[in-house]
């Protein structure tokens, strides 16, 4: 395995190339209309399904993905269900996230988290709420590109934004699946123990390691409102 020492800009450390990178420091309504029931009012709609993403494609690549080796990695995206035209409580039922691959098999945990701010580069850990739900999730040191699907569910208000953090504890690393396409919002990583103490735009992560990649984080959530 070839060793790659590059500097960071705002994250101190360096990185290494592998199977991902290494760095070492510092995505049709279906309702139904309800039929009048014999004197009495309509019955409800069916709920309408929906998936919430925020990537042009949900395909893994090869070799296009990073973590912090060793240690404890964690993965977000931020959705809010208004953006996709919903004005009523979003249910979730289940996410869908890449694995590029694992050194190990990997007992990690999902979380479903309100956010009450605007993502930008960086979100802001006080503005996380407290998980509506957590779920566990063991990803097989087989996966190699690929999707898993998760399923967990939680009832979103109206209105209001939520995080899908995927919590890896090392020491095995994740490589988290990536392509290199476009994205109407980031995906984010939060690792400590390389010096990314708040969750940060990915592509950032990436740009100040001199990787050198186009990554867009695979993650999607379906659901029904």
């Amino acid at each position: 395995m070839n060793r790659l020492v590059l500097c960071c800009l705002a994250i101190t450390g360096c990185a290494t190339a592998g199977p991902g990178n290494e760095i070492v420091g510092g995505l049709t309504d279906a309702g139904t209309e309800g039929r009048p029931g014999r004197g009495g009012p309509d019955a409800p709609s069916a709920p309408a399904d929906l998936i919430l993403s925020q990537t042009a494609s949900s395909d893994v690549i090869a070799d296009n993905s990073f973590d912090c080796p060793g240690d404890a990695n964690s993965f977000f995206r931020v959705f809010t269900p208004s953006d996709d035209g919903v004005t009523n409580t979003f249910v979730v039922a289940e996410v869908d996230f890449g694995i590029q691959a694992a050194s190990d098999d990997i007992a990690a945990t999902m979380k479903l988290v309100p956010y009450t701010g605007t993502p930008g580069d960086t979100l802001d850990p006080t503005l996380l709420g407290t998980a509506l739900i957590s779920q566990p999730v063991q990803i097989a040191k087989t996966a190699t590109a690929t999707t898993m699907k998760v399923p967990i569910t939680a009832s979103i208000p109206a209105g209001t934004s939520f995080a899908v953090e995927l919590d890896e504890p090392g020491p095995a690393d994740l490589y988290i699946g990536t392509n290199s396409g476009t994205e109407t919002k980031p995906g984010y990583l939060l690792a400590p123990g390389c010096g990314i103490t708040v969750p940060t735009k990915i592509q950032t992560v990436d740009d100040a390691n001199h990787f050198g990649t186009t990554v867009v984080m695979v993650m999607a959530v379906n659901g029904s409102h």
